[in-house]
């Protein structure tokens, strides 16, 4: 059973993945981009589109492939908008030292697996980065922010993140026994 409604699943997909990392200033480069890549699909979308989303509302024709891939309503726009903007109140000295340990390092590597590199290496370090920027920022630590942060393009593999997905609702589901 998934936590999430069958026809956002993909936004929810994409939304979590991002949310468990950042649970468990404001440079935009323009060609920033995150390609997401399903065998033997690859899409991109801009940061700069789900920026423009997150400040302004207003869906531009790159991210609006997305949405109509989603069968969003209005009201699941919304709430996407609010989750993307949500800070996550966190110490940026803490994060900092908690992904320089030996569990942040794993933590760091397993999500780098998901969300690589543009060519596919692993993305820990630009995420590192781009989390410990975002958590310093004046607005603080959101996915937007975190996004405006990575230095580099980066590629999601949807089927890694269905994976890690189908974990999280395992470990959930377990924990209600």
């Amino acid at each position: 059973m998934s936590i999430f409604p069958k026809k956002t699943r993909f936004l929810a997909a994409f939304a979590s993945s991002f949310v468990t990392t950042l649970i468990t200033a404001t440079v935009t480069f323009a060609s920033g981009n995150i390609f997401f890549t399903y065998t033997p699909l690859r899409f991109s979308l801009s940061i700069n589109s789900l920026e423009e989303f997150a400040t302004s509302g207003r869906v531009d024709q790159n991210l609006a492939f997305y949405m109509r891939l989603a069968n969003a309503t209005e009201t699941e726009k919304q709430d996407f908008r609010e989750n993307i903007n949500a800070a996550i109140p966190v110490d940026p000295v803490r994060l900092s030292r908690f992904l320089n340990t030996d569990i942040g390092e794993d933590f760091l590597t397993v999500l780098g697996h998901i969300i690589n590199i543009q060519g596919g290496r692993n993305g820990k370090y630009p995420i590192r980065g781009a989390l410990v920027k975002a958590a310093f920022s004046q607005e603080g630590l959101s996915l937007i922010s975190f996004l405006r942060e990575l230095p580099v393009n980066v590629q999601i593999n949807l089927r890694e993140v269905e994976a890690f997905v189908a974990r999280i609702n395992h470990v959930i589901e377990a924990t209600k026994l």
